[in-house]
This record gives structure tokens, C-alpha cells and sequence, in this order.
């Protein structure tokens, strides 16, 4: 397991495979109670460890359909590098020729040779380990002892003479291979024992304890995690690169301000054209954040302070904030200046991309963006049209760059170049239709469209899915004019029908009420979903459910505002939603005690459901309060203004809590 590229993630998944019932023990055992005691202490070292076990929760006859082998293969993808393989005395489920998705074999060709074959079990190996050469060394695999599975008999010995054959070829091909292998484990305990010694040690050695990243190291993670979800398919921008690297020659050098409506692309453009120019331009310090990225990230005093930390991280000046959220955005101005002078001393440049402006929670007039730019200092936003724009234009002088839709032409090389990936194609008449839509030089309006026609499985029906995707969805004003987020409503209501409404909406309301996401753990106790339910929910989304340090977030605003639509989280709504993830962080913090997790979301989602007093008990709470004063000390100012409590009064009757925190309440 040495020299792991895990790509600045910080986030391990471990993909379990084995057969189903003679492995439930095993199972019970490690999501019980191996990996949460092994989750709690990598969150010590910032590492979420999440196990992919698509078994726990599900019969058996539900994981014996057709749409169990395509999620499978997708969350061992989602977990690579990692890969844990448990083997007994029995082969295991065949599925019928009949029963592959053919729209599985034509992304996953190597499938046909096996069909009717092999059982999920074995295919899952080949998937993720024995068809990868690269995977030598990074998969651990468990073989029980034959005398365990014959005292137990039944369903823990081989079906048959042909499946005891090929279980054996398959035991000897894994040995064969550079794969860590315990041979003859005697029970689920031993088993349990090893697997929280062998993981831990790859956690120790992947993420030593003298490298944890702190706090704004983990920002700057999330950011990035943010940006490259925007890197993938993009068409139509040589034009606007050229705009953008001249723009950053231009001498005196402008700020850039970028516009257009909503889904045209202007965040892709942004990380595609950064990807380009740092490789040009190594020297330059750049510095990127996504508005987009959580509710925490669009307010202005944490953008800002986050900008200023980075300077003083850099140029190696002490930062000193201030309590004041004003006085600190003041300072602002002093840094960029600080920044400036170091930069010329080092003959480097700062560039500062803020993406969504628009989205900005707080003092929108915009006062406390700099109305100058000093030498060696660069900006790039991003924004839609409206007052925030209107006010971005009023501070500084920007040069325009206007983001427009796809041309037509660009329209049909984007639907051809999506549909060719999968070896399919519209006819004429359907491409018509699709470009008859007001919206289809949208990018992210096109993108989701087509998805949803790749994975529609009727041919014949193809024109009349197509015609729906492209309808109003239930609720929309008669006359009023189409968004990006009226397609979702109906990708969510294909998947409700896949899946269950109650899975899929219980599910998008724990996410949309979070602050900034949430992790596996806390989404599945949250929702009450089985890991295999949830799978299948997330591949359905796809790239419109990001997952940056482990939390799991909306990638984009149109799926909120589709899921806020489509489940009426307004008003009285709203607020059983948040109340409903106040309650389980609530019942976390007396399980496991307060952590900064506990810290970041108990008091916040007590604050949005409108529980004042319950939010002063939880600011009266010593442990949470000293959370909150290490992690988010920002915050717990906010959270004293809201409950208009005598904070001095506070401190008399906690009088333990330390010179520097009595600083910060009396302030």
C-alpha cells in the first residue's frame, strides 16, 4: 500500500465485496464497530474513512436484480485506490444472461464474455482488482477457514461442484497476484481484528500525524475539490481563454469581471482556464474560491478572512483578526497591499478568483471589495446579472467578458461528442427538437438532458422522454419562462420512480438543509437509507452530488432549488427540516460526545429552525462552546448576537474558560 496518489483527497473509501448470506457476521462486525471506532480516530488526523458495503441493509432478493451489478461497479470506481475482498467456501449469486443492463455492457464491454458466467461476486474482483494491473499491492483480501464455513454448512459451503471449481481458480488467481491475502481467518472476531489493524496501518502511513492539514489547508482542499468537478466535458471556450490570458497581460492589469446567465458555464470556464494558465504561469500564486462551495463559503467576512490567511500564510506576516466582522473586512485593503510589496519583492503576482459573487449572503452593496488593485495583484470573478453585479461594477473598474449560450453549431458537436462517448446518437428529428428549446445553448441544460436520454433504456420511446425532459414540470406557472432546475424536477422524479419517493426526497432534504454538506455517516442516519440505497441515488445525480473532504453537497444550485421546488421546503417546511438535523446532531453530541462536526452544525441548524432557546442551551454548554471557540470562532460571535444574551453574565457563571475566550465573549 506505499506511494497511494490520492489526488490531495483526504477521504478514503474502502469497497467491501464478498457473498451475501454466509458473510453477514463479517459484516455486522466491521460497519458496527470497526469502522466507526476507526472513522472517529482518522478524523483526528482529517481523513473521512468511508466504507462502501452495498450489502448491509438489503435482502437478498434485492441484491439479486439487474440493477445491483451496474451501482457495484460504479462505487468500486468511486473507491479506488482501496479494495477489500472477503472469500469463504461459497461462490455465489450467477446473474442470467437476461438479467445484465445492456446499457452496462456497452460502458463495460468486458462484461459480455462473463455473461451468465461469473457471479457479482467474482466480477466485482475482476472489476476492481484483477482486470487493473495498478492495483497490485493496494487490495487486501480474506480468506476464511474452510472448518469455520463446514461447521456452520448450508448457504457457507458451495453451491455446487462447478462453483466450488470456480471459487478455487478464483482463490488461486488472487494469490497469484501481488495481493495482500490472510489466509484461513477462524471467525468474524479474528476477521474483525485484523481488518482495524491492516487499515489503521494504511491510514498511519498514508496520513502521518505530523502532516494534518489545518483549517485553512482543508479550505483550500474543499475549493479545489469544487473546481475540479467543473473540468470535464467543455466546448466553446478558446475564445474566452484568449479573452482572459490577455486580460492578465494587459498592462496596467484589470480586474475581470465575468457574466451571464445561470448554467452557461462561467464556473467550468473559470477552472479550465486556471488549469491551463497555472501550468503556463508557475510562479503565479493563485488563490480560488467558489461561493458555490456551502452556505459558509458565500459569506463575505469568512471569503475575506479566508483571502487574508492565505497572504499571511504566504508572505509570512502575522494575521491578527479582528472580532468585529466590519473592522476585519476593513483590513482587507491594508493585506492586498501586504501581498503586493511581497510579490514584488519575490517577482511573483497574486491572482484572486472568486466564483458567484452573486451568491454573496451578506452586505451585498459590496463595501468592503477594495475599489483598487495594487501592482502584482490580479482579480477574476464570476457573476450573474442583477444588483450584486450592478454593485461589483461600482467598486472597481472590470473588463467585461460576457459568457453566451452554445451556437448551434456548438450545440450539435456538444450533443454529438457527449452521446458518442456511449456509442449512441439522436436522430435528426430529435436533435431538432432538443435545440427547439429556449434553453439548449445552456451547457449544464444540455448536459443534464442528454444524460438523462443515455440512460432511458426504450428506443422506440426515446422522442416522447425527450418531450417530457423538455416540459414544464408540475407547479410551474402556466407562461412562465423555463430554468436549468426545471429539468432536475424531472430527473428527481425519475429517480423517485426507480427508487421511491421517500428514499430519494428524505435523502435531498438532509442535504439541502446542511450548511455546507454532509459526510456518509451522518447522510444514512439522517435519511434512515441502506449504503446501497443511497449508491444508487448518487449515481443516478451523478456529477450534480459533489463530495469534497467527505461531505456529500448539491454540485450546483439548480438541483437545490430543483429539490426546494419539488418538496416545498419553504416555511413551516423549511423549518421541520432543519429541525429534523438539529435533533440527530443533538443525539450524536450525547452519543459520542461534541465534536467539530457537532460544533459546525448543531448550533447552526438551531439558529435556521428558529429554536432560540434551545440554541442558548447549546451556546451554555461548556464543551460546545470551547468547540466552537477553537473551530468556528467567527460563528460564535454571530450566534451571541442572535439570542441577545448578556455574554459577561455568561462568563461569570463559567468563570473556568480561560483568559483568551473571555476575550472573545466580552468583545
Amino acid at each position: 500500500m506505499k506511494d497511494l496518489d490520492f489526488g490531495g483527497s483526504r477521504t478514503v473509501r474502502v469497497f467491501l465485496s464478498s457473498t451475501f448470506r454466509d458473510f453477514m457476521e463479517e459484516r455486522d462486525l466491521l460497519v458496527r464497530k470497526v469502522f466507526p471506532e476507526l472513522r472517529r480516530r482518522c478524523r483526528l488526523r482529517q481523513v473521512e474513512l468511508v466504507e462502501v458495503d452495498l450489502r448491509w441493509g438489503i435482502t437478498e432478493q434485492e441484491a439479486q436484480q439487474g440493477k445491483v451489478l451496474p451501482i457495484c461497479l460504479a462505487e468500486i470506481d468511486r473507491a479506488r485506490p482501496f479494495f477489500m475482498g472477503l472469500l469463504g467456501e461459497r461462490y455465489g449469486w450467477v446473474p442470467e444472461t437476461n438479467q445484465y443492463d445492456l446499457s452496462l455492457i456497452l460502458e463495460q464491454p468486458w462484461l459480455e464474455e462473463h455473461r451468465g458466467g461469473k457471479s457479482v461476486t467474482e466480477l466485482e474482483i475482476l472489476h476492481g482488482v484483477l482486470n487493473n494491473p495498478k492495483m497490485a499491492g493496494r487490495a487486501f483480501f480474506y480468506f476464511r477457514s474452510p472448518a469455520y464455513s463446514r461447521r456452520r454448512g448450508g448457504p457457507y459451503l458451495s453451491e455446487g461442484t462447478d462453483e466450488k471449481a470456480k471459487l478455487k481458480a478464483l482463490k488461486d488467481r488472487i494469490r497469484k497476484g501481488k495481493f495482500p491475502v490472510v489466509e484461513n481467518y477462524r471467525s468474524p472476531e479474528k476477521l474483525a481484528e485484523r481488518v482495524r489493524a491492516d487499515l489503521w496501518k494504511l491510514i498511519q502511513d498514508s496520513f502521518p500525524e505530523s502532516e494534518v492539514p489545518d483549517a485553512l489547508a482543508r479550505e483550500r482542499m474543499r475549493h479545489e475539490a469544487y473546481s475540479s468537478t467543473r473540468r470535464s466535458l467543455y466546448l466553446g471556450g478558446k475564445r474566452y481563454f484568449e479573452t482572459l490570458d490577455a486580460a492578465m497581460r494587459a498592462k496596467p492589469v484589470r480586474a475581470v469581471l465575468i457574466n451571464g446567465h445561470s448554467g452557461v458555464g462561467k464556473s467550468a470556464l473559470l477552472a479550465n482556464w486556471l488549469a491551463k494558465w497555472t501550468k503556463q504561469h508557475p510562479k503565479a500564486l493563485v488563490i480560488v474560491h467558489h461561493l458555490g462551495c456551502g452556505a459558509d463559503a458565500a459569506d463575505p467576512v469568512r471569503m475575506a478572512t479566508r483571502l487574508m490567511e492565505e497572504i499571511a500564510r504566504t508572505t509570512g506576516v502575522e494575521f491578527k483578526p479582528e472580532s468585529d466582522p466590519d473592522k476585519q473586512l476593513d483590513q482587507l485593503p491594508d493585506w492586498l497591499a501586504i501581498a503586493s510589496t511581497w510579490a514584488r519583492s519575490k517577482r511573483k503576482e497574486f491572482l484572486f478568483v472568486l466564483d458567484g459573487l452573486d451568491k454573496i449572503s451578506d452586505r451585498k452593496h459590496l463595501g468592503w471589495l477594495p475599489r483598487y488593485l495594487p501592482p502584482r495583484i490580479k482579480l477574476v470573478a464570476s457573476c450573474l446579472e442583477g444588483e450584486i453585479l450592478e454593485a461589483a461594477k461600482g467598486r472597481l473598474a472590470w473588463r467585461d467578458l460576457r459568457v453566451r449560450p452554445l451556437t448551434r453549431s456548438e450545440q450539435k458537436q456538444f450533443i454529438g461528442k457527449y452521446l458518442g462517448r456511449y456509442r449512441k446518437s439522436l436522430a435528426t428529428k430529435q436533435t431538432r427538437i432538443l435545440q427547439g428549446h429556449p434553453l439548449s445553448g445552456n451547457p449544464l441544460f444540455l448536459l443534464t438532458v442528454l444524460e438523462e436520454l443515455r440512460v432511458f433504456g426504450v428506443h422506440e420511446k426515446l422522442e416522447g422522454r425527450l418531450l417530457a425532459l423538455l416540459s414544464p414540470p408540475p407547479g410551474k406557472t402556466k407562461g412562465e419562462e423555463p430554468t436549468v432546475d426545471d429539468v432536475f424536477e424531472h430527473v428527481l422524479s425519475r429517480i423517485e420512480k426507480d427508487l421511491g419517493r421517500k428514499s430519494v426526497q428524505s435523502a435531498m432534504e438532509a442535504i439541502w438543509a446542511s450548511r455546507s454538506g454532509l459526510l456518509q455517516d451522518e447522510l444514512l442516519g439522517i435519511s434512515k437509507l441502506a449504503p446501497s440505497r443511497w449508491a444508487a441515488i448518487q449515481n443516478a445525480l451523478d456529477e450534480s452530488i459533489s463530495e469534497s473532504g467527505g461531505k456529500i453537497n448539491f454540485g450546483h444550485d439548480h438541483l437545490r432549488k430543483a429539490v426546494e421546488d419539488r418538496y416545498r421546503l419553504k416555511g413551516k417546511n423549511n423549518l421541520i427540516i432543519h429541525r429534523r438535523l438539529a435533533k440527530w446532531f443533538d443525539y450524536a453530541a450525547c452519543e459520542v460526545g461534541v465534536d467539530a462536526r457537532i460544533a459546525e452544525e448543531l448550533p447552526w441548524q438551531l439558529d435556521k429552525s428558529e429554536r432560540k432557546q434551545e440554541l442558548t442551551v447549546a451556546l451554555t454548554d461548556r464543551a460546545l462552546f470551547e468547540m466552537l471557540y477553537v473551530h468556528h470562532k467567527y460563528e460564535l460571535v454571530k450566534y451571541w448576537l442572535k439570542i441577545k444574551r448578556d455574554p459577561l453574565t455568561f462568563y461569570q457563571q463559567h468563570g473556568g474558560i480561560g483568559k483568551e475566550m473571555k476575550k472573545t465573549v466580552l468583545s
